[in-house]
């Protein structure tokens, strides 16, 4: 059963000439709390052998958000424009878990089973501002421009872990009890300086000058306390899952790039030079400094931007970028989390930033005469120093830790065609998505290899009379494969299917009827997580004040049948997950839209967005 409430206001003025100066802000809310139950069939890769995990967790949550927005934007003249935009964002998270679990292997037999009680709570308070500035040269000869922004994360997490954790090893049964208290807290700054100058050089020719330069700041500490039966506290420091790591980062890039502008094709290519530096230290529980991390990066980092676009709307946009990025605090950190007794997981600091290459292409064609289109995209992303997981088991407890990969890469494609029928407001769309992936882990020392690849072809089409009736039909199936390379390797292949018809009628003036049928369905699961349901959504509207409000009633899930299954499936798992939603329930609602006459949202001359 889940409650949920938000709320929210706006506001949005300008004054003076061409809305010299404009002021705007939001305030957003949102609380809900639940029960909710999560049943997963878990299965993982060890070494020759396959560990069946069935994990079942009752839990109880409570959340609350609150976010805070504001944009301020003057313009003192028609050359220049000032930005300024400050966020805050409030998140309190309580959950209470209650869990049981049990693990077999297929050949070595029963592995481990226990139960666990998990109080954790979270407050994450988000701060965020930005000021922008940009001026354009006299006669449109340019423009230069300059962005300061400052982020402050702060993550603040506090759990009472009760666990026990029965092994059976040869015939011998292990038990651990765990009774600890924990905080950890993650405080981050990040703070940035970007400078531009764009310059036209000919008719057909510019050229762009850029300067960045981040600073990021991260204090990561976590402490954990043993329970201490004599004093009825949790006293006691637990050595291995505590310690404080510091990491200090900072990046500077700059950059040249040259822009030709031809009749159909425009070129904008230019290359960066970047210089990254890592400053990392970990000390435990102590105080004493256990591990210095000292790294510098020097790259050279192209960039190539190519766009074509014709008088008969045919468009082709090809993108290739270079980029270095650091390994985060979270994969360096050098201190193990035993919150999930089953897979406990530890940072590596001598983790190397990843390189990465990214190429993609779209184009799109449409026909005004006969209302046709056609347009597709594709996308290849290849890493190196990649982060990958060195995985080991012992007696089912799973122990991950990231490290360096080389040749990850991925690939989407899709292309989608689109057209009018004979009948009228009868209008037919197809469509097909392509992924494949390669990924490299570690299982037991022994190099794993996952190839996986998805396919999933649809149609979409709608028909619509003079906007009183609306009708679609949506039809999807996808299918999947995985592959592993390592010995007795999880291999798999599901089918997910997803159908719906929407139907929307105005049968009176001003009275509208509307519902919607979904059908999800899949095959090649676990038993017991082969999901066909149908999701059937009802509701009427009712318009007043020359629409200006709206009364609705709407009913969801009216059948009762949502079931929420779900398969997730990584370099070494597959895992079936079936948990509650929220299901039937119905609600009554009434919007009023506010309007001011003669109110214009855009300047009289657009502004060129500031990157």
């Amino acid at each position: 059963m889940y409650t949920t409430h938000s709320g929210g206001v706006n506001y949005s003025n300008s004054w003076g000439k061409n809305n010299k100066l404009a002021i705007s802000g939001s305030y957003f809310t949102y609380f809900s709390s639940g029960l909710g139950n999560r049943l997963s069939n878990i299965q993982d890769l060890s070494a020759g052998d396959i560990l069946r995990t069935l994990d079942n967790t009752d839990r109880n949550s409570n959340n609350q958000a609150h976010r805070f927005n504001f944009k301020a934007e003057y313009h003192p003249d028609s050359l220049t424009d000032m930005v300024f935009r400050p966020n805050v964002i409030l998140n309190s998270i309580t959950n209470i878990n209650n869990r049981t679990f049990n693990a077999n292997f297929d050949a070595a037999g029963k592995a481990n089973d226990g139960s666990q009680y998990y109080n954790q709570h979270n407050f994450t308070p988000s701060l965020f501002g930005e000021f922008t500035v940009l001026r354009r040269l006299e006669n449109k000869k340019g423009s230069v421009s300059l962005r300061l922004n400052g982020t402050q994360n702060t993550f603040n997490s506090d759990w009472l872990n009760q666990s026990l954790l029965n092994q059976y090893i040869n015939g011998d049964t292990t038990v651990t009890n765990i009774n600890q208290q924990a905080n950890q807290e993650n405080a981050s700054k990040t703070y940035t300086i970007n400078g531009n100058y764009a310059r036209q050089l000919s008719q057909k020719w510019s050229t762009n000058l850029a300067y960045s330069y981040t600073r990021s700041v991260v204090d990561a500490q976590q402490i954990t306390f043993d329970y201490n039966p004599t004093t009825d506290r949790y006293e006691t420091i637990v050595p291995s899952l505590t310690n404080t790591f510091d990491n200090h980062n900072s990046l500077q890039t700059a950059g040249l790039g040259f822009i030709y502008t031809g009749k159909d094709w425009t070129y904008n290519f230019g290359l960066n030079a970047q210089e990254s530096l890592l400053n990392a230290n970990a000390f435990n529980n102590i105080g004493a400094n256990i591990g210095n991390i000292e790294k510098s990066y020097y790259n050279l980092l192209p960039r190539l931007t190519v766009n074509f676009k014709n008088k008969a709307n045919q468009t082709i946009a090809i993108n290739y970028r270079a980029s270095v990025n650091l390994p985060s605090v979270t994969d360096l950190q050098p201190v193990q989390n035993n919150t999930n007794l089953l897979y406990q997981r530890i940072g590596n600091p001598d983790l190397e930033a990843r390189k990465n290459h990214r190429l993609s292409v779209n184009f799109n064609t449409f026909s005004p005469d006969n209302n046709r289109y056609w347009n597709g995209y594709f996308l290849y992303n290849l890493s190196f120093d990649d982060t990958g997981n060195d995985i080991t088991y012992n007696n089912g407890i799973q122990t991950v830790k990231p490290v360096n990969v080389d040749g990850n890469y991925y690939l989407r494609a899709g292309t989608f065609f689109g057209m009018p029928s004979k009948l009228k407001g009868l209008r037919m769309n197809y469509g097909a998505n392509f992924f494949t992936e390669h990924r490299i882990n570690y299982i037991s020392g022994t190099k794993n290899i996952t190839n996986r690849f998805e396919i999933g072809p649809n149609i979409n089409w709608s028909y619509d009379i003079d906007d009183k009736f609306n009708a679609g039909i949506y039809a999807y199936v996808g299918y999947t494969r995985v592959n592993n390379t390592a010995e007795s390797a999880i291999n798999n292949k599901y089918f997910s299917l997803e159908n719906t018809l929407n139907l929307s009628y105005e049968f009176i003036k001003d009275l509208r009827v509307e519902a919607d049928v979904n059908h999800i369905g899949s095959a090649g699961r676990a038993d017991g997580f082969n999901n066909n349901y149908f999701l059937l959504n009802a509701g009427i509207n009712k318009y007043l004040m020359k629409r200006r409000v709206t009364l609705s009633l709407k009913g969801f899930d009216i059948l009762n049948q949502n079931t929420s299954i779900d398969r997730i499936v990584n370099s070494s798992r597959i895992e079936d997950v079936r948990y509650n939603n929220i299901t039937r329930y119905f609600y009554l609602s009434l919007n009023y839209k506010l309007t001011r006459i003669g109110a214009n949202n855009e300047r009289s001359n657009p502004r060129n967005t500031v990157n």
